[in-house]
């Protein structure tokens, strides 16, 4: 589980480490600490989410729909 935690961490680590970002710039720190605080501070968020979402994907992986009786099929009342 952990290789997928980590494909998972490649798309929401950058995801929130570009949102913490954006909202630095917005919030008017424009210094660099700022925003590479705000970068890592995303980027460190990401683990446990990534985490989560593995563990759903490995949950639910294999979870088959339910298969629904054909029409043709149906008994004819």
């Amino acid at each position: 589980m952990l290789a997928l935690t980590l494909i998972v961490h490649i798309f929401t680590g950058s995801t929130l480490a570009g949102s913490a970002i954006v909202l630095a710039l917005v919030m008017g720190y424009t210094t660099g600490a700022p925003i590479i605080a705000a970068g890592l501070i995303g980027f460190l968020a990401a683990f446990p989410l990534s985490w989560l979402i593995a563990r759903a994907i490995r949950t639910n992986i294999g979870a088959q729909p339910t298969p629904q009786p054909d029409a043709a099929q149906a008994p004819q009342s």
